[in-house]
């Protein structure tokens, strides 16, 4: 369908053809191709226009006396007075963020909007059943994705999501202790298996093979490094990276006590008596100098002898780290094991390294700081959610028009456009 908002395709195509030619000399109808780019997955218009739609509910309450009959209706039904403001809509995270704070006051707008003026109501008859359904998936999917984030990685394909339900919150309900239900996948709405898609498609095209620092990070990491053979599929990968690590760890730690023992062996020279001069070179110019000459320990060998030493000592050592099992301060299921979200929300690892493990691992402590202090981008939520028009730019979904074409000759084709005026330039030689 032509784009109601837009001018027709072939006066665009006139207008293109008229500004390459002017600025480029370059004969659109002989040269220009064209590339249409469009998100792995599928397209997904739906996701943004329901984040729109809660955006404009958010809105609607911006208002003292809207949010002022908010707050009495949520303190006479007792429920749960949770901000409906997002701080900035450009910011990583928002959406969630937004769509959580919708459901959990969802009962509370529902019983808002049944007294209120027809000329209200529009704002809140125009998020459907369906758009709801969808909203609670979309959420599902980037739970189930902070999950995975944090260390509860499932190598089985999702079988079901735990997905927010639109009841009636507790009183003392928050928009992270929400009631959830699971859902299968085959359950879920088009729209919703469409933006499951795209998010399967982002993930592969960030993650397209194993990285060997993530691994080597696993490793690193006390908390999970025991499940690092479930969690990486390729053993050889795995047993790369432990290799490489062990490499690494045994440099750092040969440099570390290589400079400690160098500086005890200066502190433990005795200086010269007064008088007598360190060097000896008039002498050995001299045929008397060879008379002087003796025989002394080879400093190499000795040298060669501390290394391996060394090497034996960090060998030791990462043995020791590899078999180390932390008693973690943390509530225990009945089966005696720690669980990982509470271990990753309560245990710093960097400062356990420094508070506790730096004296016992210092080769580890070093590694640590270097592969762990790297935190995973969270920057995905706008493609799968089609929100780049909100990161980028409001009006980046209805651009004017010079400015669309100036993004579509400029951006999309840029290689092919530089190609070509080179050509071009060459040709009129």
């Amino acid at each position: 369908m032509p784009n109601p908002h837009g001018r027709s395709a072939g006066t665009a195509a006139d207008l293109i053809k008229a500004r390459m030619q002017d600025r480029y000399n370059i004969d659109v109808d002989r040269y220009v191709r064209f590339t249409s780019i469009i998100t792995p997955g599928g397209e997904f218009r739906n996701g943004l226009k329901v984040i729109q739609k809660l955006r404009d509910l958010a809105t609607f309450f911006n208002t003292p006396q809207r949010i002022t009959k908010l707050k009495q209706i949520k303190k006479a039904l007792s429920l749960p007075g949770v901000n409906i403001e997002v701080d900035s809509k450009t910011r990583v995270g928002y959406a969630v963020t937004l769509i959580r704070r919708s459901v959990l006051n969802h009962y509370a707008f529902a019983q808002y909007f049944e007294g209120a003026l027809d000329s209200e109501t529009a704002v809140w008859s125009s998020i459907s059943k369906d758009d709801w359904t969808l909203i609670t998936e979309m959420e599902g999917l980037t739970n189930q994705l902070a999950q995975f984030s944090l260390g509860e990685v499932k190598s089985r394909a999702w079988q079901a999501l735990n997905c927010l339900v639109l009841d009636r919150p507790g009183p003392k309900a928050t928009e992270h202790s929400q009631r959830r239900a699971p859902k299968s996948i085959s359950e879920f709405s088009w729209d919703g298996k469409r933006c499951r898609d795209r998010l399967r498609e982002q993930l592969a095209l960030r993650f397209p093979v194993e990285d060997l620092n993530d691994i080597k990070a696993l490793l690193l990491d006390p908390r999970i490094k025991g499940k690092a053979h479930s969690i990486v599929s390729e053993s050889s990968v795995l047993a790369q990276a432990e290799t490489e690590l062990q490499f690494e760890h045994a440099l750092i730690y040969q440099k570390l006590f290589a400079r400690q023992a160098a500086d005890e062996e200066c502190k433990g020279e005795e200086p010269l008596p007064s008088g007598v001069s360190q060097s000896s070179s008039d002498l050995i110019d001299t045929a008397l100098g060879g008379l002087l000459e003796i025989d002394t320990p080879a400093q190499n060998v000795e040298m060669s002898d501390f290394q391996a030493d060394l090497s034996a000592q960090a060998m030791s050592a990462w043995n020791e780290w590899k078999n180390l099992n932390v008693s973690w301060p943390c509530s225990t299921s009945q089966t005696g094991k720690c669980n990982l979200l509470d271990l990753y929300r309560n245990v710093k690892i960097l400062a356990w390294f420094k508070e506790s493990e730096q004296l016992l691992f210092p080769g580890n402590a070093v590694l640590a700081r270097i592969y762990l202090a790297k935190p995973l981008s969270t920057a995905i939520q706008e493609r799968f959610f089609s929100l780049s028009g909100y990161v980028v730019n409001d009006l980046r979904t209805r651009l004017d028009e010079d400015r669309a074409e100036m993004l579509c000759l400029m951006k999309a084709n840029w290689r092919e456009y530089r190609s070509l005026q080179k050509q071009t330039e060459v040709d009129s030689k």
